[in-house]
């Protein structure tokens, strides 16, 4: 279920507009950002909503992905047919292809874990070229575990600390590191508090943040403000706070 409405919702929904737009302005806006005829690598690309986003932006030679999920390959083959999609886990049980020029890894770590992941890290890492970039984006704030983490599959959220020392981890040197949905961060957490000050639901009970619907105006609302934040964000402003922690890192 939670796939079928991740694949809808990647579309239209103002988080996934936010997280495509912070993608693009920031890859656009800096220095040696992504060229004509990059290869691009989203290592846990879910439905494939961002891999269909950059290759409807960007002039790309190769477009490939994993996911843990054949359900998921299947839908995002389904958006992206070009694309090298294979069933795999970011914790390392397959290579990715070489000489890339950016690794995407959106919201994924925080499945297994950062102990779990880094070599599966380490590997994409590798599979980049000197100059190219890894992009991160990860839940903010331990505290603010709920029932949409555990709709997710999710165990862990991270600092703005925890994110900077697994970017230093992997020897990138970093571009952006920033919180992102600072503007919006206050009415998110009044949103989930019930849950996170509340007993959690079992994994067969929880649902996550996409069951709640907004109205089309809403949507577009909280997107314009994502398209502002975003654009501050490529332009060298780091937020103190937000939902999510978010970075590019560049290989030496």
């Amino acid at each position: 279920d939670e796939y079928s409405l991740m694949a809808e919702a990647e579309e239209s929904h103002w988080w996934y507009l936010g997280l495509h737009d912070v993608l693009l302005q920031t890859l656009t806006n800096m220095d040696d950002g992504l060229t004509s005829g990059a290869r691009v690598f989203d290592a846990g690309c879910g439905t494939g909503g961002s891999l269909a986003f950059l290759a409807s932006r960007f002039d790309l030679s190769y477009l490939g992905g994993i996911d843990i999920s054949p359900r998921a390959i299947e839908i995002a083959a389904s958006k992206v047919p070009t694309a090298d999609l294979r069933i795999g886990d970011i914790c390392g049980s397959r290579a990715p292809p070489k000489d890339l020029d950016l690794v995407t890894c959106l919201d994924v770590v925080n499945i297994p874990g950062i102990t779990k992941s880094l070599i599966g890290l380490r590997e994409l890492v590798s599979a980049i070229r000197p100059g190219g970039l890894f992009v991160l984006n990860v839940p903010a704030y331990g505290w603010l575990y709920s029932e949409h983490d555990i709709a997710v599959h999710s165990i862990e959220r991270y600092s703005l600390r925890e994110t900077r020392r697994i970017m230093e981890e992997l020897g990138l040197d970093i571009a952006v590191l920033t919180y992102r949905l600072c503007a919006l961060f206050v009415p998110l957490v009044l949103l989930r508090l019930r849950s996170v000050l509340g007993p959690l639901p079992a994994q067969t009970d929880a649902q996550s943040d996409l069951h709640r619907k907004s109205s089309r105006g809403l949507n577009r609302l909280l997107f314009t403000i994502l398209r502002i934040e975003n654009r501050l964000i490529s332009r060298g402003v780091r937020f103190p706070f937000g939902t999510s922690v978010y970075a590019v890192g560049r290989k030496g």
